[in-house]
């Protein structure tokens, strides 16, 4: 969970120009997803989205399809990220 406690602080103490650069230099796997759910939690919807689109893209997925299938879905559907989504697929 060190992970997620150092994602947290990090949109905390960041503004939202530096969380956005911060997502554009950001590759590893574990640290997209962990930074997508801290934003979740933050409610930071257009960072969290943009996080989960970065993700999908790396593994080569649908971002939507992605967002249904991973730990993040709950999460994602149950604070309207899932209409973002669907609007960055179209």
């Amino acid at each position: 969970m060190v992970g997620m406690a150092h994602e947290r602080m990090r949109i905390s103490t960041m503004t939202d120009r530096q969380l956005w650069t911060r997502l554009g230099k950001m590759f590893i796997h574990r640290k997209l997803s962990d930074f997508a759910e801290a934003a979740i939690e933050a409610g930071k919807p257009a960072l969290s989205v943009a996080a989960v689109a970065k993700l999908a893209e790396l593994n080569g997925q649908n971002p939507v399809e992605m967002a249904r299938t991973s730990s993040l879905q709950k999460k994602l559907a149950t604070s309207g990220h899932e209409r973002l989504l669907r609007r960055m697929d179209a």
